[in-house]
């Protein structure tokens, strides 16, 4: 008789996944890493309350209070934080924006070898290619192997998004990193001290406890982003960010973050003593926990007992896995972590288990009780385009620093003069018919400055012509002073020609066309995938 075999989960993940469904419906105040209240953080109160007043705010009110201080280019950098903490500085590492180092970190109890790894936005803004993802791995595996905490330090606006990191597999060296930041068996605190946006900062916020300064913003997209994606619900990216909550104190209301530390960059005179204390009692939190854990639940033992032995007697399909895979796995260089690093791999799992949120499909329904709001893009749109065209009206280029509107204006100012003298035949022969000649230099003149405004705006030129083409129809705006072709050469504006009494009438035309074209450029770009389609 053929018996068949039944798969059963490791005992270790049955648990996670009982505890992490528990945390779920009952999340508590405190994460599941901490077992003591890490030191020199905002009370949640207080933290709950300015969350309720921030959403109170405007939304530009909401983007200059919050996004403005993190987004400010003179505040102090990651590394320069480090610096400033009480310690030794062992060893160094700076490749661009990435940053680690080796510190023995001053405690109560005495100094201790902690592991940092920053973002540093003084190099390319703290933007991550493939290649620092890769050098993190390294780093903290490290870290690891020689049982030192880690504690990371976001502030990115995103990972490199470009071809050749794309190229280069950036998704995958950031999944890399995830992986290994989660399979750590040391305490980690990741701190979210800038713009903690998209992929640049999931990997680093993948610890045990996950704290923030005051002015810190974190999301897993930014804003612009985000306002890509939800472009048919008419919403700026300024109302992304408000309406999703980006400031330290919404995340710890939602549960993202465990901690907002009472510290910001920008303090005078700067609350080092406050950073250093939060990092110092988190850790020390975190491995108090993990004791406790091992203490009050034999699974650890036995999940111990497990690792040790496929490290002894390795099975087939774990040999094949590490023959082909760039984990981390337990080796003659790297030992089984201890039942204290397991209790902590499993409780830094149950913790980010916590601060992830499901919604069902009901939420995004026509029924759903949270209402989507109205959306400002196309206002804010308008308006961004009304000032830039009027502050181009008030201080329109001069003509004299664009060489081809120079020459064609100086043509149509000798054409023009042309059309009073009288010439003889032979004369008409050879250099032409004064009106013909006139009409194609204005039309030369009038086409240029089409093309001109149209490469010069760009994106704003369907709504810039049509500001233009009802100014020209309706009188509304009359040329001041002298016919262009009075007005000294080094003073002609582009404003000057278009509102031209001779030039209107050609240049609406000319508009029209321009208008004409752009439309019909759109539509041929935007529709290349069904053009290939029936190409084929």
């Amino acid at each position: 008789m053929n018996q068949t075999s039944i798969w059963l989960p490791d005992e270790m993940f049955e648990k996670a996944e009982l505890d992490a469904r528990d945390y779920s419906v009952f999340p508590g105040n405190r994460p599941p890493s901490v077992s003591d209240p890490v030191q020199a953080l905002l009370a949640l109160d207080y933290c709950r309350a300015r969350a309720d007043e921030l959403q109170k705010l405007s939304v530009d009110d909401y983007i200059s209070e919050i996004l403005e201080p993190a987004e400010l280019v003179t505040r102090t950098s990651a590394r320069q934080v480090v610096a400033q903490l009480k310690g030794k500085v062992i060893t160094e590492v700076s490749d661009g924006p990435l940053y680690a180092a080796e510190i023995d970190l001053a405690f109560d109890s005495g100094p201790r070898r902690v592991g940092f790894l920053a973002q540093n936005r003084a190099v390319n803004n703290g933007v991550w290619g493939p290649s620092h993802h890769w050098q993190s791995v390294e780093l903290v595996r490290e870290f690891g192997d020689l049982s030192i905490p880690v504690v990371t330090f976001m502030d990115t606006p995103g990972a490199d998004a470009g071809a050749e990191a794309n190229h280069n597999n950036q998704a995958h060296s950031i999944s890399h990193l995830l992986a290994e930041m989660c399979n750590l068996p040391v305490a980690t605190v990741g701190i979210v001290y800038g713009l903690g946006y998209s992929g640049g900062a999931i990997p680093l916020a993948a610890t045990n406890v996950l704290l923030c300064v005051r002015t810190a913003v974190f999301n897993t997209i930014q804003p612009k982003g985000l306002a890509n994606i939800a472009r048919k619900f008419n919403l700026s990216w300024q109302e992304c960010a408000r309406y999703v909550g980006l400031s330290s104190y919404e995340l710890l209301s939602k549960g993202v973050v465990d901690g907002v530390i009472d510290y910001a960059p920008e303090d005078e005179p700067p609350e080092i003593g406050r950073l250093q204390a939060a990092i110092c009692s988190a850790i020390e939190s975190i491995e108090k926990s993990s004791r406790n854990f091992a203490a009050m639940e034999p699974v650890v033992l036995r999940h111990y007992d497990r690792s040790v032995g496929r490290y002894l007697n390795p099975p087939p399909e774990l040999q094949k896995i590490k023959a082909l895979s760039r984990f981390s796995f337990s080796d003659a260089r790297r030992a089984v972590p201890d039942v204290f690093g397991l209790s902590m791999r499993h409780l830094r799992y149950v913790g980010l288990r916590r601060r992830i949120r499901t919604s069902t499909t009901d939420t995004y329904g026509r029924l759903a009780d949270i209402e989507i709001p109205k959306g400002d893009l196309e206002e804010r749109t308008q308006n961004r385009q009304v000032a830039a065209f009027d502050a181009w009206l008030k201080d329109a280029d001069r003509v004299i620093y664009n060489e081809q509107l120079a020459r064609n204006l100086k043509i149509y100012r000798q054409r023009k003069e042309g059309l009073d003298k009288e010439r003889s035949r032979l004369t008409s022969m050879l250099l032409g018919e004064p009106q013909q000649n006139f009409a194609v230099a204005r039309d030369a003149l009038c086409f240029s400055i089409g093309l001109y405004l149209y490469n010069r705006w760009k994106t704003a030129s369907p709504y810039n012509f049509r500001r233009l083409i009802e100014m020209l129809g309706s009188g509304q705006y009359e040329q001041k002073g002298a016919d262009v072709d009075k007005i000294p050469a080094a003073d002609v504006t582009v404003r000057d020609i278009i509102f031209d009494t001779g030039l209107r009438e050609k240049l609406k035309s000319t508009f029209v066309n321009l208008l004409i074209f752009d439309a019909l450029y759109d539509a041929i770009v935007n529709g290349f995938s069904d053009i290939a389609e029936e190409a084929r």
